[in-house]
């Protein structure tokens, strides 16, 4: 477990118990930076990509990745 993570446990551990509202308002503003500080960053869109082949290949396809109903078998032939 990274020492942020340790901390955020913490900080939930001692905001459970504190009777004081603006202490708990300073453990869960901590809690809010650490968070936003250690985010998880998810890839949520594929980058441009560029394919490139020769004139003397032939039927080639180009591979759009991913894409749901799309997924082509190209048949490559020399000429």
């Amino acid at each position: 477990m990274a020492p942020w993570e340790k901390e955020i446990y913490d900080i939930f551990n001692k905001a459970a118990v504190e009777p004081s509202a603006s202490a708990r308002k300073a453990l869960y503003t901590r809690w809010q930076l650490l968070f936003a500080q250690n985010l998880p960053v998810t890839p949520i869109a594929k980058p441009e990509n560029i394919g490139a082949v020769s004139n003397k290949y032939g039927n080639y396809v180009y591979n759009l990745g991913v894409i749901p109903g799309y997924n082509p078998v190209p048949l490559i032939y020399q000429k």
